[in-house]
């Protein structure tokens, strides 16, 4: 076991003062300091959205602040948790993701050994920013190794599957680099049941799907006969097919925004707008599944 203590709040000499120096729970305790970085309230020309600015203060009163009993510099350092966010614009994170890539690349942190990117929530890679976060991840500071490592080997298309498309079972083709996903294609009147498989070192996880016969949207509202129940968890009407798919008995679903989100039915006879309390259910949409299809329990 390796004991990190990790730091998420604000760096400032107050801030050491005041939190970081009482919250360390004494020299000898753990083997890493760690600390957060996040681009927040601002864009690059403010302190709060430039790395650089927010990497030097951190660094700098780390060492300041260094001393018996909080002997930070004993041990090595690492950033928890850094990220560009979505509460900017995209323009002002792609500057503070190169931002990062210069001052990692820059030699100035020489304590700094560990880095996790918080690639979650308001932190995630979009697609515009994919360029400017792959030229970091290229830096030497994590590819000097990789010549030790032996190649990932890609993952070939899942064969014999009913119903595929003309053109392949995988959008992205035959072959499916390791670390990258296969986007199921089914033919016209079919849709995959499940939405990816993902590449891992040679295997692809799931290792199949099934294309099953296009589900028919119904209208709006709610269904009249059949009711099976609601949940909760769904955020999305794909979540909700997917929970009537595994379901046997479930021919028919319905989605909306209110809560909960999910009806499940074993059929869709007819079409209400409110429940039996009145409540509202016009902007649910209701979708329903030919008899002869696939059914859930045969579901991967």
């Amino acid at each position: 076991v390796v004991w990190v203590m990790d730091y998420a709040g604000k760096k400032s000499a107050v801030a050491f003062q005041e939190q970081v120096i009482p919250l360390w729970p004494g020299d000898g305790k753990v083997q890493w300091v760690f600390f957060n970085l996040f681009q927040l309230g601002g864009p690059p020309d403010m302190s709060s959205g430039n790395f650089s600015w927010q990497m030097r203060r951190t660094y700098r009163n780390f060492k300041r602040f260094s001393g018996p009993g909080h002997n930070f510099t004993a041990l090595p350092w690492g950033l928890g948790a850094w990220s560009s966010t979505d509460h900017e614009s995209t323009c002002d994170r792609i500057t503070y993701l190169r931002e990062a890539t210069r001052e990692m690349a820059s030699g100035r942190w020489p304590r700094l050994r560990a880095n996790i990117y918080f690639d979650s929530k308001n932190g995630k890679i979009t697609d515009e920013l994919r360029p400017t976060y792959q030229q970091y991840l290229n830096l030497p500071l994590y590819t000097v190794n990789d010549w030790l490592l032996p190649a990932l080997r890609n993952c070939q298309a899942p064969a014999d599957i009913a119903h595929a498309a003309l053109s392949g079972p995988c959008r992205e083709g035959p072959e499916i680099e390791s670390g990258e996903l296969c986007t199921p294609q089914c033919a016209d009147g079919y849709e995959a049941a499940i939405p990816e498989l993902r590449c891992v070192d040679g295997v692809l996880n799931p290792q199949r799907f099934w294309c099953t016969r296009s589900w028919t949207k119904v209208g709006n509202g709610m269904c009249d006969s059949g009711w099976l129940g609601g949940d909760k968890g769904p955020t999305k009407s794909v979540e909700c097919k997917r929970l009537c798919s595994k379901n046997p008995d479930c021919r028919a679903f319905c989605f909306g925004d209110d809560n909960p989100p999910c009806y499940l039915y074993k059929e869709c006879t007819g079409l209400k707008t409110a429940t039996n309390r009145g409540a509202d259910r016009s902007g649910y949409e209701c979708f329903e599944q030919p008899a002869d299809s696939l059914l859930g329990n045969e579901l991967p």
